[in-house]
C-alpha cells in the first residue's frame, strides 16, 4: 500500500572532491527540487515521511566574503584551495576547500544535518546515530528492523 523512494545526489561529492564550486552549488539546488516535489506530494498523502540527510560531510564549506574572520587582525589561511563565486544577487561566497592542497578533497567526520517532514517526523530528535535513521524507516514502513527493539 506504500513504497519506499530514495533520491540521492551523489554528484554533490564528486563535485566537491573536483573542487567545483558551481556544479557543487547547482547539485544543491536540484537537490531542494525533488525536496519541493516530494512535499508537495505528502500534502495529497498524509502518511509521508520525508528525510533529508547527508551520508557524510566534505571539504567545501561556502561562506560570505565578509565573514567573522575579516575582523581578526591577523589573516586566516586554509591550507586547502579556496574559490569564490558570485551570487545572482551580486555578493561574493567563499569556498573553501580547507582538508587539504592536494588535487582531491576529502570527505569530513562532522555531524550532518537531518531534516524529516510528515507523518513519523516526531521520531527525529536533535541527535541521531546513522542505525537509528534507519530503524524510523523500518517502522514508518511497519516492516522488521533487525536490532530493533
Amino acid at each position: 500500500n506504500g513504497f519506499f523512494l530514495m533520491v540521492e545526489s551523489a554528484s554533490i561529492d564528486k563535485q566537491s572532491h573536483l573542487r567545483r564550486p558551481c556544479g557543487h552549488i547547482g547539485e544543491v539546488l536540484q537537490l531542494d527540487e525533488a525536496v519541493e516535489s516530494a512535499l508537495a506530494f505528502s500534502k495529497n498523502n498524509q502518511n509521508t515521511l520525508i528525510l533529508v540527510v547527508a551520508d557524510h560531510g566534505q571539504a567545501a564549506q561556502l561562506v560570505p566574503q565578509k565573514s567573522l574572520f575579516s575582523a581578526l587582525e591577523i589573516p586566516i589561511y586554509s591550507k586547502g584551495y579556496f574559490a569564490r563565486v558570485r551570487t545572482l544577487e551580486g555578493d561574493i561566497l567563499g569556498v573553501n576547500y580547507g582538508t587539504n592542497n592536494f588535487k582531491l578533497e576529502e570527505h569530513t567526520g562532522v555531524q550532518v544535518p537531518l531534516y524529516a517532514s510528515g507523518s513519523g517526523s516526531e521520531a527525529i530528535t536533535s541527535y541521531l546515530l546513522q542505525p537509528d535513521i534507519f530503524t524510523i524507516m523500518a517502522r514508518h514502513l511497519m516492516l522488521p528492523a533487525r536490532g530493533s527493539d
